[in-house]
C-alpha cells in the first residue's frame, strides 16, 4: 500500500514539473531567440526479485516499478517564423546555430539566439547588454579571409585623408602665397562673398555639425 501512494506522489511530482516547463515555454512565447523546452520522463524501478522457477527450472525476474522520474529536459531546436522588424541591424539565424558575443572588458563569450543588434558611438555591433557581436572576416566574394572570429565593426564614415586636388563649380587659382585678407567678407550679407558650402564636421565624441565654408573672388 505504501508503495503505491509513493508511485502516485511521483506522478504529481513530474506533472508539476511538466507545468513548470510548460509555463515558462508560454511566459517566453514573445522574448526573441526564445527556444522552447520539455521535460524527458523515465520509469523508475525500486527493485527487482530473481528466483527458480520450479515448474520450468528456469530463473525468473520480477520488476517492482517505483513511479516516474523527470530525467531532464530538452531544448527545443524548432524554426519559429521570420518577421520584419524595420531595423536593419537586427539579425536572425536560419537552422541550428548560435551568435557569439564578447564582453569587452572582461572577453568572456557568450551564446545567444537573440538577434536584436545596435550600432554602438565606436561601430561595433551590439546587444542591449553592450556585448560586442562576433564573426569571421571575408571577402567581396563572401570567402573567409580572417584567422579567426573578429569583432564585427562597420564603418559609418571614411577615415579623414588629406589630398592635394579640389574641385570648384568654377576655375579658380589658388594662389599659396596670398594674404589673408581682414574682414574679407560679412557672413550674413550673400553679396559680401561669391559662394558658400555647407559641411558636416565631427567632434570628439562623434557628434556631428554643420560648418560653413565662403569663397570670395579676389582681385588677383
Amino acid at each position: 500500500m505504501m508503495r503505491s501512494f509513493f508511485n502516485a506522489v511521483t506522478g504529481l511530482n513530474a506533472y508539476r514539473t511538466w507545468m513548470d516547463v510548460t509555463a515558462d515555454n508560454l511566459a517566453n512565447v514573445n522574448t526573441i531567440g526564445y527556444k522552447g523546452s520539455r521535460p524527458i520522463f523515465q520509469d523508475a524501478v525500486s527493485s527487482v526479485i530473481t528466483g527458480l522457477n520450479t515448474v520450468t527450472n528456469t530463473m525468473k525476474s520480477t520488476t517492482y516499478g517505483a513511479g516516474i522520474l523527470v530525467d531532464s529536459t530538452q531544448k527545443l531546436w524548432t524554426i519559429g517564423n521570420f518577421k520584419q522588424t524595420g531595423v536593419n541591424t537586427d539579425l536572425a539565424l536560419q537552422g541550428k546555430g548560435l551568435f557569439i558575443l564578447e564582453d569587452p572588458i572582461s572577453k568572456v563569450r557568450y551564446y545567444t539566439r537573440d538577434g536584436q543588434f545596435r550600432i554602438s558611438r565606436d561601430g561595433y555591433m551590439v546587444n542591449v547588454n553592450g556585448l560586442k557581436l562576433l564573426g569571421f572576416k571575408v571577402d567581396e566574394r563572401g570567402k573567409i579571409v580572417g584567422t579567426g572570429l573578429e569583432e564585427i565593426r562597420i564603418q559609418q564614415q571614411l577615415s579623414p585623408k588629406a589630398t592635394n586636388l579640389i574641385n570648384f563649380l568654377q576655375p579658380t587659382n589658388l594662389n599659396a602665397s596670398a594674404q589673408v585678407p581682414v574682414n574679407p567678407f560679412d557672413p550674413i550679407d550673400p553679396t559680401s562673398y561669391n559662394y558658400k558650402y555647407t559641411i558636416t564636421i565631427y567632434d570628439s565624441l562623434g557628434m556631428p555639425y554643420q560648418a560653413d565654408v565662403f569663397f570670395r573672388k579676389s582681385g588677383t
